[in-house]
């Protein structure tokens, strides 16, 4: 385990002995994959505007209620008028999202690329080992804007399959993940909603909650929930692997079908052993890395808080005041002690050097802390799985 730790330690080294290097990625990846989850993410957006607009749907009623997670009876009466229409409209919104975000996890596959590259010191060249050029990037655009939706697919398969197969099979195998994450889902919805059915009656369930909250459907209910969060953590840490697989091709030959790197996730995550290794291995860096930052980033984020809320009490009216100080959200009477005697100018000096200590310190997390966790990983995978 010393030795494993020793390992460890050292590769994560390489990311400062290559600084800039690793920097200079981070920024690049962080901005490619973001534009390309913007350029997969068009053709539901185009769908979902052409929705709204040709079937005049009041977005923005349809945006505030969604926002503050409340559903007013406006709300309610229009969904109810066109249910299919707006359950067309909330598909392609999921699609959209889903489709966006599943592009931006492409970065881990990245990662993984540079952080096994670095192991073999070597280093990525940039616009050659990603998975398409810059040109290409502003071809894919105009093309969206130019060819419609329903010939963007075909044309797309046929312009840019033999180079796009990386990002096609990362979906692919992302979409493998996400089924055997519904597996503890679904261990824990089935029996619960088994359980709420053999009650039936939704009253007599509400009173027996009422008066004695902890009861058997309690019990059972949050002993299937531990049970499932136990085992979609442990099916996330067997499949994590799999991108870093599909990125490694050293050991793996690219030409696989996705399941494969998923399995193989699993084959060489299997025993209990292995997880419990990486646990502390990850504690252990955790706390390292992020305490010192998280204390003193959180420190200057309460001081610029309490000052701003100070502010807005300094500059609040006799009566907006006395409405403050009923308020229990802040403790404004120990911020009257504290600021009473600062003027503006000195007021706006701290705020300004809140406000730049917190920039400075979230630059610092960026180019120091930001995306080491994932090296870790990747060590642990080749000193630990493959060696």
């Amino acid at each position: 385990m010393i030795k494993l730790f020793k390992h460890i330690f050292l590769d994560v080294s390489l990311l400062y002995k290559n600084f800039f290097h690793w920097n200079i990625s981070k920024v690049f990846i962080i901005v490619y994959t973001f534009l390309t989850a913007i350029i997969f993410q068009l053709p539901f957006a185009i769908v979902t505007l052409w929705i709204i607009y040709f079937w005049s749907i009041d977005w923005v009623l349809l945006w505030e209620q969604f926002s503050a997670w409340v559903l007013w009876l406006d709300l309610i009466t229009m969904i109810t008028e066109r249910p299919f229409l707006y359950l067309v409209l909330f598909v392609f919104l999921f699609l959209q999202a889903s489709v966006f975000y599943i592009t931006l996890l492409y970065s881990k596959v990245l990662f993984s690329k540079l952080y096994l590259k670095y192991q073999n010191w070597k280093k990525l060249k940039f616009f050659k080992d990603y998975s398409f050029t810059s040109k290409k990037i502003v071809l894919w655009i105009i093309f969206i804007l130019f060819v419609p939706v329903f010939w963007l697919y075909f044309f797309l398969r046929k312009m840019f399959w033999e180079h796009e197969k990386n990002v096609l099979k990362f979906f692919q195998i992302t979409g493998w993940n996400i089924l055997y994450l519904l597996i503890p889902i679904f261990v824990f919805l089935i029996p619960f909603f088994l359980l709420v059915s053999s009650i039936w009656d939704f009253e007599k369930l509400s009173i027996m909650l009422s008066d004695q909250p902890m009861n058997y459907f309690t019990i059972i209910s949050f002993a299937l929930f531990v049970f499932a969060a136990i085992l979609f953590i442990c099916i996330s840490v067997r499949i994590y692997f799999s991108y870093i697989i599909f990125a490694d091709h050293k050991n793996y030959s690219n030409d696989k079908k996705a399941l494969f790197y998923v399995k193989e996730s699993i084959k060489l995550t299997k025993g209990f052993k292995k997880i419990i290794k990486l646990v502390p291995i990850i504690i252990v860096f955790s706390i390292i890395l992020f305490p010192i930052f998280e204390i003193t980033s959180s420190y200057f984020e309460a001081k610029q808080s309490n000052t701003l809320n100070y502010v807005e009490y300094r500059n609040a009216s006799q009566e907006g005041r006395q409405q403050l100080l009923k308020e229990d959200q802040y403790d404004y009477r120990s911020l009257i002690l504290e600021f009473e005697n600062v003027d503006n100018e000195t007021l706006n000096r701290s705020l300004m050097s809140y406000y730049i200590c917190i920039v400075i310190l979230q630059l610092l997390y960026f180019f120091v802390i930001y995306k080491v966790i994932e090296m870790v990983l990747v060590s642990f995978y080749r000193r630990e799985l493959i060696k």
